[in-house]
């Protein structure tokens, strides 16, 4: 099967034939076109690490406007939901492991003594280099995954999205905002690092969800009734949800204190790294007071 294009535009068979398009079929070409994206970046041999975390940020894509259609097909859903999300479960730990490497450059950076930090880049590098070796070895050149995506493609193209509405969806983003503030509610509450994650986990679906549909709303190729259906629905949850571009700054403030204090604790397992105390207290400071958020 060949997977849609990655634009929106470009996953729909026909934008300009006699084939019409809806508001519920450009949301659908939406989560093909990340679908096609899991399966180009997983094919990717040039930069692998950068081309895992664009998968994982195509998972996240798909299931995040897969939640805003609960009213089209909720039992096909949940299965479909968990075989793209075991897609990036099976490479958490090399997404993790990334990001890892650019969070100990980032304080580095900042932190200004390059010596210091030489052994832990290292480390943490070999590290990285062998979870891909050993997750090349178990699934060769991500057959398997890639094998997931084409197979969640053609379930998904499968269902008729025509029944979904722009009012169902404005209805599914507010149930998301309140999702999100009952996530950050619990973390005021109880300010452990796993509350706060599944807060972040919350304001980044948001986020997704309100990119995806305006890049419905913007995608000149797409018919002038479902561009505007979309931008219409942005308008109305507009109205009481935070905007994409504040939802941002709150899960990068969110994601960079979780990032540093998972390498706080590498760290701290990490006996006989050289400079590691000096490490520490340079991560240490770059978390912050300790708050809820």
């Amino acid at each position: 099967m060949n997977l849609p294009a990655s634009s929106v535009s470009g996953a729909l068979p026909s934008i300009d034939g006699g084939e019409a398009v809806d508001f519920g079929a450009a949301i659908q070409a939406f989560m093909l076109a990340q679908l096609r994206q899991i399966d180009d970046q997983l094919g990717e041999r040039r930069h692998p690490h950068r081309a895992i975390h664009e998968v994982r940020k195509a998972v996240r894509r798909f299931r995040s406007m897969l939640a805003l259609c609960v009213d089209v097909s909720p039992k096909r859903f949940d299965a479909l939901d968990k075989r793209v999300r075991r897609v990036g479960k099976r490479l958490s730990a090399l997404r993790d492991a990334h990001v890892l490497v650019g969070t100990a450059a980032s304080v580095r950076r900042r932190d200004g003594r390059e010596a210091i930090w030489l052994a832990l880049d290292l480390w943490l590098r070999r590290e990285r280099r062998q979870l891909l070796d050993s997750a090349l070895a178990d699934d060769p050149e991500f057959a398997v995954l890639r094998r997931r995506a084409v197979r969640a493609a053609r379930a998904l193209a499968g269902i008729d999205f025509s029944g979904l509405g722009g009012k169902a969806v404005v209805r599914a983003l507010r149930a998301s905002a309140a999702e999100m503030a009952k996530a950050e509610q619990k973390a005021s509450e109880h300010p452990r690092a796993a509350i706060r994650h599944r807060w972040r986990r919350r304001v980044r679906r948001l986020r997704l969800q309100l990119e995806g549909l305006a890049a419905i709303g913007e995608d000149a190729l797409l018919p002038i009734a479902v561009r505007i259906e979309a931008q219409w629905v942005l308008s109305e949850a507009l109205s009481s949800v935070p905007s994409a571009a504040a939802l941002a700054v709150l899960a990068d403030r969110l994601g960079e204190r979780q990032d540093v204090e998972n390498l706080a604790v590498r760290v701290k397992r990490h006996d006989e790294l050289p400079h590691r105390e000096d490490i520490l207290a340079a991560l240490k400071a770059r978390q912050g007071p300790r708050r809820a958020q």
